[in-house]
This record gives C-alpha cells, sequence and structure tokens, in this order.
C-alpha cells in the first residue's frame, strides 16, 4: 500500500507530527479516511513493535455535565476518557516518532502549514458537506443588512420582572463593596 509507505517516511524519515487533517489534505483523501489511516499505520506499528506514539481526541459530556474535546497523549488517555460521564467520539489525532512533550503546540505547528493553503481543499475533504455554502473571497466587502423597518425585540413580562430583580440584587451587592 503506497499510503503506508508515505506515512512510514512521513513519520520516520521527516520526524514530522502527522495529523488526520494534514494527512487528509496531503494525500487528498476524505478526513475520515485519513483517521481510518493513521489507526490502521498505529495498530501495524504496535503489532510489529515499531516505536511510534499517538495522540487522541475524546469527546463527550463530562462529569460536570459540559460538553467538551479534549486532546490526550497515550498515557493519559484512560484517565482522561474516566473524566467523561459519557465519550461521544473518540479517535487518533496524530502519529508522530517521537513523545510530544508540548501537546498543544506541537499539534498547532503540525497544522499550521494548512492554514496557508487553500480551504477549498479543505471543504472539499471534510465530511460535512453542505452545498449552499459558497466560499467568498478573502477581504471580499459585506454589505450591511438593509431592513425595512427597525426591529423590536419582545420579551415576555415574566422574563423581564425576573430579569430586572437579578439586575436589582447584583446592584445592591456591588454598592456594599464599592463603599466598603
Amino acid at each position: 500500500m503506497m499510503w503506508m509507505e508515505n506515512l512510514e517516511e512521513y513519520i520516520d524519515d521527516v520526524e514530522r507530527v502527522v495529523t488526520y487533517k494534514w494527512l487528509s489534505q496531503t494525500l487528498e483523501v476524505p478526513v475520515n479516511l485519513a483517521k481510518q489511516m493513521l489507526y490502521h499505520y498505529w495498530t501495524h506499528c504496535k503489532k510489529n513493535e515499531k516505536p511510534v506514539f499517538a495522540t487522541y481526541v475524546i469527546g463527550g459530556v463530562s462529569k460536570d455535565g459540559l460538553r467538551k474535546f479534549v486532546v490526550t497523549d497515550e498515557e493519559s488517555y484512560n484517565a482522561t476518557k474516566e473524566a467523561f460521564q459519557k465519550v461521544t467520539t473518540q479517535h487518533l489525532y496524530s502519529l508522530q516518532k517521537k513523545k510530544l512533550v508540548d501537546l498543544e503546540t506541537s499539534l498547532y505547528g503540525a497544522d499550521v502549514s494548512l492554514k496557508k493553503e487553500d480551504q477549498s481543499k479543505a471543504v472539499r475533504l471534510s465530511s460535512i458537506k453542505y452545498d449552499a455554502v459558497k466560499p467568498r473571497e478573502r477581504n471580499a466587502y459585506i454589505a450591511p443588512v438593509q431592513h425595512s423597518e427597525p426591529t423590536k425585540t419582545v420579551l415576555p413580562s415574566a422574563f423581564m420582572a425576573k430579569a430586572t430583580k437579578k439586575i436589582k440584587k447584583k446592584k445592591g451587592a456591588m454598592d456594599g463593596f464599592l463603599k466598603g
């Protein structure tokens, strides 16, 4: 498989941090296929006891009820996963020859070149499609929206009364703070 040889070259010879986004755009394959390619290569390396280090994305609902996405390394994978009440997504984010010391900086640096390239390729390879969206030119002038009549937001009176009480409570608390 040619792509396996490409991955091996990127990781072993060039010592590049290969993210699924970078792989997708470089080989011009859909992002989900790039994730599968990384996983296949990772399992091949583990089976042949070839050193390769991975980072993962874990997403879902945390134990405090918030929706979160976390990038983690192999050592912290299980602990990170246990911090979630419900995991809704998990996949390989990157593979590299050496363990990353600073995840955020290293992963940002791996994909920074993608931001300089034509983004239409990224849109084409994305797994999310919406035909009505059209890319616009950079620095294109956007005309202001013209309204025939001024718009007015009408809030229910119960909501307004509740909001007013909250504002009064906060104002009183701040007055004491400022005087003290």
